[in-house]
């Protein structure tokens, strides 16, 4: 069975990026993230493990919402180990 995820309001200060997530995009890049999050909202959610306050999915999506000046948004809660938690995210930054 597939279970729903667990949603709540996070203050974007309190959330704690994982300092092993491989994803690194250009300035290119990142002015387009930028761009399409004004322009059609945070329509994929940055991902949260409950167990550590570590973002396990969105580095690039969050660091784009700061940038903004965005104070608090919608995440995602996951409850992993560590372990799992890094599998996540390589499955999320995966291709």
């Amino acid at each position: 069975m597939i279970s729903e995820p667990e949603r709540e309001r996070r203050k974007v200060s309190d959330l704690i990026e994982a300092e092993y997530n491989p994803r690194k995009i250009s300035d290119e890049a990142f002015a387009g993230l930028r761009e399409s999050l004004t322009r059609f909202g945070l329509v994929q959610p940055v991902i949260v493990n409950r167990r550590n306050g570590h973002v396990v999915g969105g580095h690039q999506r969050l660091k784009a919402l700061k940038a903004e000046g965005v104070e608090d948004i919608e995440v995602v809660i996951v409850d992993l180990p560590d372990g799992e938690e890094k599998a996540l995210n390589i499955a999320l930054n995966s291709p």
